[in-house]
């Protein structure tokens, strides 16, 4: 009995731990493509629901645009392009063109910003403490924004510089620090400014809108780079404390047979 009373609570804690799941911002599993290829301030963009995969995108409804901001060479119909498809985010620019991407999760078709979009998601509800994506390939270094909306006037862009490939980790309290706020460049790696909205930064326990801006203001000619789906993090820690919390309650079980894992 003591036996299977530890096994119970070990499965329990594991059941817990493999629960303990990181929230889903873009699984890129719906398709889009699109490009600009005329430098005239204006860009393209697209809409598409989770229909086909329910779940797969944080609010059901994905935004997206690009615009051939700079063009070196126009009479070679230079192009930015960016195509979602198969789990992955490519963006490429031509030789001479400098194109700015955006994705945009705010519940809300079309690219005009809903602040309050996705109705106040807790994003740490689950335990979570951090954005994370992969980038996949990038042949040129980029900036890229990443954008947390609560509200018009609570929100946080966190400017960050990518040269190489490898997993990206964006900390919750780095969003939320109203110390960072207007700091350039503050001292944390590759984050090279934080900027927010009039009554502070945003709260990740209430999330109105998402938004990432990828080679800000099409700021590197001919950037080609691809990243993975974008999740939120649970640290390890965490998942140690409910395996250790299962164990303790197997052992409790144990503790009590004997009467004195």
């Amino acid at each position: 009995m003591n036996k299977k009373l530890k096994l119970l609570g070990v499965a329990a804690a594991m059941s817990l731990s493999v629960n303990a799941q990181a929230a889903i911002i873009d699984l890129f599993s719906i398709p889009q493509n699109i490009n600009d290829n005329t430098a005239d301030l204006t860009a393209v963009t697209a809409t598409v629901t989770d229909a086909a995969d329910p779940g797969s995108i944080i609010g059901g409804v994905r935004d997206i645009s690009v615009n051939l901001i700079n063009d070196t060479n126009p009479s070679t119909a230079n192009m930015v392009e960016m195509d979602i498809f198969g789990g992955i985010l490519s963006f490429s620019n031509d030789n001479g063109a400098g194109g700015e991407g955006i994705v945009q999760w705010d519940a809300t078709p079309g690219l005009a910003l809903n602040m309050t979009g996705l109705g106040g998601i807790d994003l740490r509800a689950d335990g979570s403490n951090a954005f994370v994506y992969e980038v996949l390939s990038v042949d040129l270094g980029f900036q890229i924004s990443i954008e947390v909306y609560t509200d018009a006037t609570h929100w946080t862009k966190a400017l960050i510089q990518t040269d190489n490939v490898g997993v990206d980790t964006i900390p919750f309290v780095n969003l939320e620090n109203a110390a960072l706020c207007g700091n350039v460049p503050p001292p944390i790696g590759s984050l090279l400014a934080v900027t927010c909205g009039a009554a502070g930064p945003a709260n990740l326990s209430s999330v109105g809108a998402l938004q990432t801006i990828l080679n800000v203001s099409g700021g590197t000619l001919a950037v080609d780079l691809s990243i993975r789906n974008i999740t939120t993090q649970v640290p390890e820690p965490a998942t140690i404390a409910l395996l250790g919390a299962g164990l303790v309650g197997a052992g409790f079980a144990g503790r009590r047979r004997k009467s004195v894992k």
